[in-house]
């Protein structure tokens, strides 16, 4: 320690040196070091939510709670699994030892998945969500404008929210409201009484005539050839020409039975902008990425992006964690700042007057 003195007095210019660099050190790492509103989570709790839309909460349990329940609990490292099913929504809370990592934790849940997606009933789509993923949640925007809400809600998830995806730092851009385009099918019961049809004869019908099948390859020439077969229906005229009844002396129409006509899926919730129906759009981050950085190169993606849409169309952002960030970190800033100043004012008074 003597030495080390001895040294600071026999050099004086090494302190204010020594100050200056932990200074600009400090200054830099401020600057560039990453900043959260919220520390980056890795609790290794999973869920997965499915939905069914007008299914009773005893048809959930059954059809499909239970059924994941079953897979999930053969997984390796899975600690507990707890599930709650409501009107049309299924939640299967997944509980892993503490120390598997929620990547490798979605992995395990997405190949059981795989597996038990065959049982689940037709049109249910598992969905896998962490517990943290709300909190990775760093700008959020409403459309709303220009065009109807089916065309408005594919602009916003096929054009706007893919050049988003391309940002580096940006996990999932999450696409909400609007409509979503569908074929209704309003069946006669009238007429399927006399032909001796039901109402499943008719789902039957239509889901095995809108599929694709891959069968295979076919070698010729050093080549191979995909064989494919693409009988999805695309138009109206493509249903009401599926055939409910097909004998060799005659056969019935789907049309004849049946009204078929182009309109949008069943809404579960509204969306709105200026008191007018819009799409909405939350962008969220990786782990690890710096929301201030994401955010506004997000935001400065955005701001070139309007020529995707019609003119009238309305695009408006109503969450930002990037200003909360900034925000706080101004107030703590002067905080420190009035704290040294004070600091120095009474180390001058009380000095100077001793």
């Amino acid at each position: 320690m003597k030495r080390f003195l001895r040294f600071v007095i026999d050099n004086p210019l090494v302190m204010p040196f020594a100050v200056i660099l932990i200074t600009l050190t400090g200054l830099y790492a401020a600057i560039h070091m990453p900043v959260d509103l919220f520390p980056d989570l890795d609790i290794p709790v999973v869920n997965i939510i499915t939905h069914y839309p007008g299914a009773s909460p005893e048809d959930m349990e059954l059809l499909i709670t239970r059924p994941l329940e079953d897979e999930v609990r053969g997984i390796q490292g899975v600690k507990r699994v707890a599930s709650t099913s409501v009107q049309g929504i299924s939640q299967v809370t997944v509980e892993f030892t503490w120390g598997t990592s929620v990547r490798d934790a979605r992995q395990l849940i997405q190949a059981r998945l795989a597996r038990v997606k065959s049982i689940l009933p037709p049109g249910t789509l598992p969905r896998i969500e962490n517990i943290g993923t709300t909190l990775q949640n760093v700008v959020s925007y409403v459309v709303y404008g220009g065009q109807d809400l089916i065309a408005l809600r594919n602009n916003v998830r096929y054009n706007l929210a893919n050049r988003l995806m391309a940002i580096d730092g940006v996990s999932y851009v999450d696409v909400l409201g609007g409509d979503q385009r569908a074929f209704i099918v309003k069946i006669r019961p009238e007429k399927l009484i006399p032909l001796h049809l039901t109402v499943d004869d008719i789902v039957k019908t239509i889901r095995q005539n809108n599929m694709t099948a891959v069968a295979g390859y076919l070698d010729r020439s050093s080549q191979e050839y995909l064989i494919r077969g693409d009988a999805r229906l695309r138009t109206l005229n493509d249903i009401r020409a599926l055939p409910v009844i097909a004998k060799a002396d005659h056969s019935v129409l789907l049309g004849s039975v049946a009204s078929v006509s182009s309109g949008a899926m069943p809404r579960h919730y509204v969306v709105h902008g200026d008191g007018v129906p819009a799409v909405a759009f939350i962008v969220r981050k990786q782990p690890g990425a710096s929301a201030i950085r994401v955010a506004h190169e997000v935001n400065a993606e955005i701001a070139g992006l309007h020529s995707l849409f019609p003119p009238g169309t309305r695009i408006k952002k109503f969450y930002d964690q990037s200003e909360i960030i900034t925000e706080a970190r101004d107030s703590i800033f002067y905080g420190l700042l009035i704290g040294a100043l004070l600091a120095v004012l009474v180390l001058y008074f009380f000095l100077g007057a001793w």
